[in-house]
């Protein structure tokens, strides 16, 4: 399929929400996004190349694929991230140095104060490079709360879906998501070096409604941005996921969340 029949984007897991809501998309990657080259591929993660391959992110490894309909494949590392190391909601970014990396959860089941970490991509996304390196920490939260074995209120261990951006000022952002108690929660923090080192920042209050998380940003083919997000509900013993879009504006310099968007 020629790059002007096919709509090139960097497909994560999260894809899927927009999707299932009706909402065909331009870009699931934030502003600056680029596109990495390989000597037999050209993954797009900006919305426009010269062949026709599509990525995928995982948690912990890379698959591609010639068109958006696959098969899909793992590039030539199959895991990307430590098997022993529990890992989740891998991302795609490409710093200030030009270099591309995968930012992504390490689980508070291991860690036990869950993490928000970096690791750097090889050039072709054929592999990490090094060790990952921590951003912050769940308990870095001033909204998140859960209560220890004697009831006492704590920060939230758990983190979620890592997800970056920059704003109309060129500010670097991430949304992920934690707990407060029972019910999942979305916040944001800002990076003060506007690169992936931090030191980040956290918002002191959740930006989505309560009940609604692990987001992602993408833009309409009719240029609208909007938010991904999930809610959770259990019925009748089985969890559910339950997709909406928000309506996004971060063309100054903070993501603000509006109303939701029905398409």
């Amino acid at each position: 399929m020629h790059a002007s029949a096919l709509l090139h984007t960097c497909w994560n897991t999260r894809l899927q929400t927009a999707m299932s809501s009706g909402v065909r998309p331009r870009s699931i990657c934030s502003a600056n996004c680029r596109w990495a080259r390989s000597p037999s591929r050209t993954i797009s993660f900006a919305g426009s190349s010269r062949s026709s391959s599509m990525c995928f992110l995982f948690t912990g490894s890379v698959f591609f694929a010639i068109n958006p309909d696959g098969p899909y494949v793992p590039m030539k590392d199959s895991t990307y991230l430590p098997a022993d190391k529990p890992t989740l909601d891998g991302t795609f970014w490409v710093d200030k140095d030009g270099k591309p990396y995968m930012v992504y959860c390490y689980e508070w089941l291991q860690a036990l104060d869950g993490t928000i970490e970096k690791i750097e991509l090889k050039p072709d996304l054929s592999g990490t490079i090094g060790e990952g390196k921590l951003l912050f920490r769940a308990s870095e939260s001033p909204w998140s709360r859960e209560k220890d074995a004697d009831g006492k209120e704590k920060p939230n261990k758990v983190t979620d879906g890592p997800y970056l951006f920059r704003t109309g000022t060129g500010r670097l952002g991430m949304i992920w998501t934690s707990w407060i108690y029972n019910v999942y929660t979305q916040g944001v923090a800002y990076s003060e070096s506007g690169t992936l080192d931090g030191p980040w920042i956290q918002e002191k209050d959740p930006i989505t409604p309560p009940n609604f998380g692990h987001g992602m940003l993408f833009q309409t083919l009719d240029g609208k941005w909007l938010m991904s997000v999930h809610s959770h509900k259990d019925v009748n013993g089985r969890y559910i996921r339950t997709p909406r879009l928000f309506e996004v504006d971060f063309s100054g310099d903070k993501l603000m969340v509006g109303k939701p968007y029905i398409p």
